[in-house]
């Protein structure tokens, strides 16, 4: 199942606005999972033990971070073409 997660830096919503966010994407066709987040060190080993951020995108976390930033990550079925 791909995973896809976006980093939004210099960004702040507040948690509700970030769940019906979350809600709101995971009535999209094709998507299995999501967590929309405030990236905060406990919330993005939350979303690493899930499987909904990627390395490379934790590891982009780790080196640049400073501020605020929200995180979306999402696992969506795979489509063949065809």
């Amino acid at each position: 199942m791909p995973t896809v997660s976006r980093i939004i830096p210099n960004t702040y919503r507040d948690s509700v606005a970030l769940m019906q966010l979350s809600a709101s994407l995971k009535t999209l066709p094709g998507i299995e999972e999501v967590s929309a987040i405030v990236a905060t060190a406990g919330n993005l080993a939350l979303l690493r033990e899930v499987g909904l951020l990627d390395g490379e995108q934790s590891a982009a976390l780790a080196v640049d971070f400073a501020g605020s930033a929200d995180v979306v990550g999402a696992q969506a079925q795979e489509t063949q073409a065809g």
